[in-house]
């Protein structure tokens, strides 16, 4: 039961929490007992999915805290910083899941296709890494948590070569 109680006051950011595979993560940590912070490049998708679990009761308005995090800058990052320390007091966890995917065959990917997934999946990451992690080492107490994909593994036959 303490740990239930710890975990209702702890804070979580997920990345790319909109849709997708985001969305379901945010909607077990939610289920978990942890207020989440929505984010998304778009902030009317996450504002969407916020009220979108509001309406259906599985979450309330304290729960919840939807935010504009476009992970390729770093201004957004320190902007999210300061908007969840205000909104919440704190952050505790962050699950860095936003990614971009495209199929495109090798030799038919564009220099700026190339730039676009890898801004997003790796800069992207890396940046919140520093900025989270610092955030985290200051405050004594936090996890990061990095999501991947199968596709490094394989070399891509799936997904494009810039997603693997």
């Amino acid at each position: 039961m303490q740990e239930t109680k710890m975990q209702s006051r702890k804070v979580a950011l997920v990345t790319g929490a909109a849709t997708g595979l985001g969305h379901s993560i945010a909607e077990a940590l939610l289920e978990a007992g942890y207020r989440v912070v929505i984010t998304d490049q778009n902030l009317t998708l996450a504002e969407h999915a916020t009220a979108k679990w509001q309406e259906s009761g599985l979450a309330t308005e304290d729960q919840l805290f939807p935010l504009k995090l476009d992970i390729r800058e770093g201004a957004d990052f320190k902007a999210a910083i300061e908007a969840v320390e205000k909104h919440w007091g704190a952050l505790q966890v962050v699950v860095n899941n936003a990614a971009m995917t495209k199929a495109t065959p090798l030799l038919e990917i564009s220099a700026d296709e190339f730039s676009a997934v890898t801004d997003v999946n790796q800069r992207g990451t890396f940046l919140s890494c520093q900025y989270f992690g610092k955030y985290l080492a200051q405050k004594g107490y936090g996890r990061i948590i990095n999501m991947a994909s199968l596709a490094g593994q394989n070399g891509g036959t799936a997904t494009g070569a810039h997603y693997a």
